[in-house]
């Protein structure tokens, strides 16, 4: 490997957004621009995503590199992009949201020195480009620049977002397992996967990523919950399955607390649906499964929402619905 990271950019019918997303990834210092390689893979866009990607790749051949294959979902895209890179770390950008470009100069410097298998930075939410955005410090409690080891894994228990992960490309190979094609959600899986067999980690106080919310035809928006619940129902079932092929190995107790937060995020998921009885009978079916199979992760996933659904029997489903989308708006604003 001859660079020191991989930035793969997930890229499908994102032509109003791809240039403030590539143009991010240019630093004006030459030397760090021969450090790394961004591969924007364009995945079976039917808008002008492939022609921009390759207008960059024409002006900054030593930077970017174009993918074009067919439609396949997140999770391909993952795939495909640890088969084609060259750098000794991975790390993920999609194609609406952007980088902060002088923190992705200090974060290949700082790279260069590190050899820990996860690296983990802070990233945004912002709703435009030009907003400085709500900051998220992803490590909440972690000291920078301190190498997590041994049982010190158990602090990446805070870890959630994919946002602000970077793993070894060489331990993302050798995974026993593939990220699920066809599906939406699957940013868990790039989260937990890996998250299950580093065995150092460090944190660097880096805001990169630029995370936008609020655009139509996210996979967070209404609609798009709507349609597609079952992708999220599936990414679960590979998580649990995924945990159940671990055996003794890896960080089986961290990816034990994640699931729980994956069933937590689910739960909330349910709650931006439209108001039914059918979504409450889920809820509340669901939620006593947990309990009865993984009675630890029952009591992981509570929150102040479960908590109080859980206390009236299900019935104060709609005041927490209620609440979940003002949390939702809340963050969009």
């Amino acid at each position: 490997m001859d660079k020191i990271l991989s930035i793969v950019i997930a890229s499908y019918n994102v032509e109003a957004f791809l240039d403030n997303t590539l143009c991010s990834c240019i630093p004006e210092d030459e030397q760090i621009q021969g450090r790394y390689e961004v591969l924007v893979i364009n995945d079976g866009s039917r808008d002008g995503t492939l022609s921009i990607a390759n207008s960059y790749a024409e002006r900054y051949p030593r930077i970017f590199r174009v993918i074009d294959k067919p439609n396949g979902g997140y999770g391909s895209v993952i795939n495909e992009g640890i088969r084609q890179a060259h750098g000794k770390y991975f790390k993920l950008l999609d194609g609406d949201d952007w980088y902060d470009t002088q923190a992705l100069e200090e974060l290949v410097r700082r790279l260069g020195e590190c050899d820990c298998d996860m690296v983990l930075t802070d990233y945004a939410v912002v709703h435009r480009e030009g907003e400085a955005g709500r900051k998220v410090s992803i490590c909440n409690g972690i000291r920078p620049d301190k190498i997590f080891c041994g049982e010190g894994l158990q602090a990446l228990r805070c870890v959630w977002a994919m946002h602000g992960i970077c793993y070894k490309t060489e331990l993302l190979r050798g995974m026993p397992v593939s990220f699920t094609e066809h599906c939406l959600y699957t940013d868990n899986e790039y989260a937990f996967y890996g998250m299950a067999f580093v065995k150092t980690a460090i944190y660097y106080p880096i805001c990169l990523y630029r995370y936008r919310i609020g655009r139509e035809g996210q996979s967070m928006s209404a609609a798009v919950i709507k349609n597609h619940a079952g992708d999220m129902e599936r990414v679960i079932r590979d998580l649990e399955t995924f945990y159940d092929s671990l055996g003794e190995n890896g960080n089986r107790d961290l990816i034990n607390f994640q699931i729980a937060r994956a069933y937590r995020g689910y739960l909330s998921f349910l709650m931006l649906l439209p108001y039914s009885g059918e979504i409450r009978r889920k809820i509340m079916v669901f939620d006593r499964g947990v309990k009865e199979r993984h009675p630890e992760r029952y009591e992981w996933m509570r929150n102040r929402k479960i908590h109080i659904l859980r206390a009236t029997g299900y019935r104060a489903y709609g005041l927490c619905r209620f609440y979940c989308k003002w949390e939702k708006k809340r963050d969009e604003r």
